[in-house]
Formats: C-alpha cells, structure tokens, sequence
C-alpha cells in the first residue's frame, strides 16, 4: 500500500502533530507501508517563504490551497491520501481520490467554542472564523464515498459533527512514546530538580505537575491562582512546570509572588519522565482538549490526575483511563484537590494493562490500517 500523507507540522517543525504523524508513519513502515509525506517544509513544495513564516491562518490557508491542487495531479499515484487536521476551501477536487483519509485530532470549532465559554474573548474572532472554514470543508467531505474521517477522541468526533459533517466519525486514538520513559525513584528525582533547575523539595512535601504548552488554552493564569488559594491552607505544596509558550513571561511574574511555583522550561521526554517520579498527581486545567498525550502519559505512570471537566478530560476519568477527579474549569476548588491529595496519601493508581495497550503507536497505526483496508 502507498500512502500520501500530508499535514502542516512535522519534525523537527512542531510538536503535537508533528510527533504523532512521525510515530504513525514509523508504525507503518514497519508494516510495509510506504508513506510519503508533504509538508511546508518538504522538498517540492512551493510555498513561498514569506507563507511558511507567517503563524494561523496566514499560513495554514496558502499551504492547504496548493497541496489541494499537488493531490488533484497526484491522486492516481496513491492507494489512499491521508490529510492531518486540514483546512481547505475546495475539498471537492478531492472526490477524485481512490480513498481519502482525514484525521482531527482537535477542531477549529473545539477551540472557539471554548474560547467563548471561557471569556478569552481576543481569540475568539480568529478561532470563529477557522471554524467556518473547517465547516465548510466537512459538509463537502460529507457527499464523498471514498471518504472516512476519523479522530483521536470521541469528544473531537462529537466537535465534528456540530460543525457540519453528516457521518459517523471513527475514533482512533493517539499513543504515547512509552520507550522513551525513564523511571527514578523520588530521592533521585528531588537530586535531579535541585542540581539541574535550583529547585528544592523538601521530604514529605506535595508536588503538582503540569506540562505542556503556557498558552491561553491551557489556562496557567488560573493554575497559579489556584496555588494561591492552595498555599492559604498549606504551604507544602509545590508546582512544577515543564513547557514553554505566549504566556511563559507573564506566568512567571504572577508566580514571582510566591515561591511554590516552579518553572523548568521546556524538556525532553526522557527528562520530563524523571520529574513524573516525584509527582503526587498531574493537574490540568484546559479549557480545551482534543486528547492530552500529558494527561495519558502520566496516566501510564499511574500518577493521579486532577483535570479540568472538559469532555476530553471527563472521558479519561470516566472510562478510568486514569484515575484523578474534576474540577471546575472557571473556577476549581482547592479544598477538594486537597482533600484528593490527602485521600491519596502519596499512592500510585495504575489503570490496567489491557487500557494502556491502547494507546501505543503500534496499537494507533493496526487500527488505522484496518480503517484503510475496510
């Protein structure tokens, strides 16, 4: 089988995307699958510089428009195209196809309705706008019989549907890089933060984590409001943080009031793996998800989850893919994180092995091979 797939992140541009689609082509060409891939960085493209520089839809638009004409001429040379997150005006060249594939791991539709709920209110022009086109290009998918559209979540087939497609979505999920994970105990851990980063923990003192990006989605604003309140009823209570983003700068002169709050910059899996071992729990408050590889990471760890009730976070909860709670994401209570914390007592919860199966990039490209055979 020959595969032309094509997505606007790849290595070493980008890091969510950008990984799952290395991982899956990886997965895949161990199958003897050939999987050419097109990107904006990719030789043969034409894409001027001047449009591979520009970030949003500046960008996003031109590549999408050529790479709609780039498939129209080479559709006969693929069993199959494989589009990743895609937003196109003129989806219906694309019925020509032999099969087409399209993938969302979150939509432009998630994003503005989250926005709007959320009161971050200067994104929501933006997002409103990416989410017309996303629209757009679903309800022209819709008629194509050659067409299966899947997604890493079922929240994210649920955005889909909203928006205009007027099928069935497949759910696929991602994997995690589990062969990359390094495990230590605590006191190696506590060595690690203080001789690499400058951060003390003292013994029998609580960890929170966080990693991911520092951007408006992710709400960190409010996570350091949160230790705040925390830090009223105990003081031995630390956050790490481990990522970058728009709101690194501002993150840290709202954290500089107080000294519970530690940034550690944005680290490779192996690293952040070593700092997992000291975590009492993982805390998220995102006011949107497609599907968290943090989140299923630290599940993988059997670290305890305190998550935003977003629909992503509440399907992991549900479905006891982790084991955490759910706090509010306008306003999460630190009395019940507390109480979580003190129930825990400094406990692992692992979720079975038959679960964390699933989430395996070997398990993520099987299902995907069965969805293009079926």
């Amino acid at each position: 089988m020959q595969i032309l797939l094509v997505t606007q992140e790849y290595p070493p541009y980008g890091s969510g995307i950008a990984d799952a689609v290395y991982r899956l082509q990886t997965e895949l060409l161990k199958a003897d699958v050939r999987v050419d891939i097109l990107f904006p960085h990719a030789g043969g493209m034409s894409v001027s510089d001047a449009f591979l520089k520009l970030n949003g839809l500046a960008g996003k638009i031109p590549f999408w428009q050529q790479i709609t004409e780039k498939i129209y001429r080479k559709a006969g040379e693929y069993d199959a195209v494989w589009l990743h997150s895609p937003l196109m005006f003129n989806a219906k060249k694309l019925g020509i196809v032999k099969k087409l594939i399209v993938t969302f791991h979150s939509t432009y539709f998630g994003f503005s309705k989250a926005f709007r709920t959320h009161g971050i209110g200067r994104l929501v022009p933006y997002y409103s706008l990416a989410s017309n086109i996303e629209s757009h290009f679903l309800r022209e998918i819709s008629s194509f019989r050659n067409t299966i559209l899947t997604t890493v979540s079922p929240s994210v087939a649920e955005e889909t549907q909203e928006n205009g497609f007027l099928k069935v979505p497949i759910v696929v999920t991602n994997g995690i890089t589990q062969e990359s994970f390094l495990t230590v105990d605590r006191e190696k851990a506590r060595s690690v933060l203080l001789n690499e980063f400058s951060v003390r923990i003292p013994k029998n003192e609580l960890v929170l984590l966080y990693s991911g990006r520092i951007t408006e989605v992710k709400q960190p604003l409010l996570l350091i409001d949160l230790m705040r309140s925390i830090s009223s009823f105990r003081q031995d209570v630390h956050l790490l943080i481990a990522g970058s983003g728009n709101l690194l700068s501002k993150s840290k002169r709202k954290a500089s009031e107080f000294g519970n709050v530690h940034f550690l910059g944005q680290l490779p899996h192996q690293k952040i793996s070593i700092i997992q071992s000291i975590a009492d729990a993982f805390i998220s408050l995102s006011c949107y998800e497609g599907l968290s590889l943090s989140v299923l990471e630290s599940s993988y760890f059997g670290i305890p989850l305190i998550l935003s009730d977003i629909p992503a976070h509440s399907w992991i909860i549900g479905k006891r893919i982790g084991h955490g709670i759910l706090v509010d994401s306008n306003s999460p209570s630190p009395r019940k994180i507390l109480e979580f914390l003190e129930r825990l007592d400094g406990r692992r919860v692992y979720p079975p092995t038959s679960l964390l199966s699933l989430f395996s990039w070997k398990s993520a490209a099987e299902n995907y091979l069965k969805v293009l055979n079926a």
